[in-house]
């Protein structure tokens, strides 16, 4: 969970934070925006937007084990 919110917290809430402050991912939070995160990152391929802040093979499978541990995605 440490390691999927270190991505969130450096690849979405840098965009977020200027864009849609009210989407700032905290450790708090994050759980509840799950299937979202999962949605918009693995099926729909939207998020990250732009290139500024692409997410790595490492970055995804940070978030690939945390999403599973929610039982969502693989």
């Amino acid at each position: 969970m440490i390691k999927a919110f270190n991505v969130l917290e450096q690849k979405c809430n840098a965009c977020h934070q200027k864009k849609k402050p009210s989407l700032l991912f905290t450790m708090a939070n994050m759980n509840t925006f799950a299937f979202s995160i999962h949605k918009e990152v693995f099926i729909r391929k939207k998020m990250p937007k732009g290139k500024d802040f692409p997410l790595t093979f490492e970055d995804e499978e940070a978030l690939k084990l945390w999403l599973k541990s929610q039982d969502i995605g693989e």
